[in-house]
């Protein structure tokens, strides 16, 4: 084997890892290497009708930017060589089926319009440029039709989407274009199954008069107020995403100004109780006047009916993320936690409990300064005794959030949190796991204490201890405050 014999065998994964670093040459060498392909490859795509309005040259730059931003996200991964030859053929053919799809859904007649409005997602993907709004909608009910189907139903749907052909599907997975036709009729019985119930669940003619509609009690805290309107942002980006709701990288129209947009899922806007708590995270974060908290504008609603957080835009990653792209120094980390003990310790100051503190509600903004947000599941100190709270990311969750036994919510239980972020980035898994959510919860709960490695290789004993001491299953047993948690740390 030759000395750059090592560089020949998976030059993609080199000049991936290159351009995730920001190296502007390996960028330029990826776009060198594949351009002139990448144009042949969209030309002869092209159908002869749409050869004259679309331009390939166009196509190709369109992918290369998203491929570019996307790279220097860490949303791609290559393994062998080749990789990044295909990578890139998939996003430049998504680009061009999408261009495709809008120059022939501008030719569409008023009939054939008729026709085909089922309100389907399928009409909303392949028809005219949705708003923002249909377009979220659109995304959760796909995201809906994909979790019921199995690994294989759910890739062939996903390239049925991006605009393949189904002999390309069938010779991609290897099996017959029967069966593919047969996934694709699978998903579509599934959302129609989806729509019929969402139809039967829409209010009568009858209940939507004002008189009926006034005595139906919409969950809402004290001064929650819809203060914000719909039409003054444009979303751009889908930044991040959790079990109640999906945040968007947003343009304030008047200002042009980037925000971060918040929506409740369409799907939970029916449930009473996590409505209240979304709406109740707006007054909260009002509250909370601090530079390490991700500040909150204010709170609207869509057109069609559901609410969303106007939100600070942080420019940078959750704890969660840098840890699983990188090596953190536990000096680090420990200096992370301290700072974010800080900011936990003024929220208890002014009656605030966080009760949902793990790596992905820390951020690390351009400044490489924490900065706390989702206090979705923050409780009133002033609540007397506030009763255990199931809800949260069980591997993160305090013993009293599970199971009111072990004491009431405090700040103590954030004192938990805060160990469980120092554990995770210390030693890259959370406090608790297990094969199942209730495997996981039944950890939580049980009499085991956490087992902290006492000897780790660049972990000081101090550092251990701290952590040992946060985790500790018993309330009294803690750290009493968040603030002596960043003594001890410091």
């Amino acid at each position: 084997m030759s000395p750059g014999s090592k560089e020949l065998v998976h030059p993609s994964a080199e000049l991936l890892r290159r351009v995730q670093a920001g190296d502007q040459r390996a960028a330029n060498e990826v776009f060198a290497r594949y351009v002139e392909r990448l144009t042949r490859l969209a030309r002869s795509r092209l159908a002869a009708r749409l050869a004259a309005r679309v331009d390939p040259e166009d196509i190709v730059q369109s992918a290369y930017r998203s491929f570019f931003v996307a790279a220097r996200q860490g949303r791609f991964r290559v393994d062998q060589s080749g990789d990044l030859w295909r990578l890139l053929v998939e996003v430049t053919l998504h680009k061009l089926y999408r261009q495709a799809a809008r120059h022939q859904a501008r030719r569409r007649t008023v009939q054939r319009e008729r026709a085909t409005s089922d309100g389907s997602v399928w009409q909303r993907v392949a028809g005219r440029e949705p708003t923002p709004e249909q377009a979220a909608m659109a995304a959760e009910e796909l995201e809906a039709v994909l979790a019921k189907l199995p690994t294989r139903g759910r890739a062939v749907i996903e390239l049925v989407l991006q605009g393949y052909e189904h002999r390309e599907i069938a010779a991609k997975h290897g099996c017959t274009e029967r069966t593919v036709r047969r996934w694709v009729e699978a998903a579509k019985k599934i959302l129609g199954r989806q729509v019929a119930e969402r139809v039967r669940l829409l209010p009568s003619r009858s209940e939507s008069t004002p008189s009926v509609q006034s005595a139906r009690r919409e969950p809402r805290p004290p001064g929650a107020r819809a203060t914000l309107k719909w039409d003054d942002y444009l979303l751009q980006q889908q930044i991040g995403a959790g079990s109640t709701g999906k945040v968007y990288r947003a343009l304030e129209r008047r200002s042009q100004r980037p925000v971060a947009v918040k929506f409740l899922r369409k799907a939970l806007t029916g449930e009473p109780t996590v409505v209240e708590r979304f709406l109740r995270e707006a007054q909260t974060v009002a509250a909370l006047k601090h530079p390490g908290i991700v500040g909150i504008q204010g709170l609207g609603r869509t057109p069609g009916g559901g609410w969303f957080l106007v939100m600070e835009l942080v420019n940078g990653r959750d704890l969660h993320h840098v840890k699983t792209h990188r090596a953190i120094p536990s000096q680090q980390a420990a200096l992370w936690v301290a700072e974010a003990a800080g900011i936990v310790q003024f929220a208890h100051e002014n009656g605030i409990i966080h009760c949902d503190l793990k790596p992905g509600n820390l951020l690390l903004d351009e400044n490489d300064t924490i900065r706390v947000t989702d206090f979705g599941l923050a409780v009133q100190l002033a609540d007397e005794a506030p009763a255990a709270l199931l809800a949260g990311t069980p591997a993160f969750m305090a013993p009293e959030q599970v199971d009111p036994c072990w004491g009431p919510i405090s700040p103590r239980t954030d004192v938990w949190g805060l160990g469980a972020v120092l554990f995770f980035l210390l030693y890259g898994r959370p406090p608790h796991s297990g094969q199942s959510v209730a495997a996981t919860l039944a950890r939580v709960v049980a009499g085991t204490p956490v087992v902290v490695p006492a000897k780790r290789k660049g972990v000081p004993r101090k550092l251990v201890e701290v952590c040992r001491r946060c985790l500790a299953k018993r309330p009294e047993d803690r750290f009493a405050s968040a603030e002596d948690v960043a003594n001890a740390i410091r």
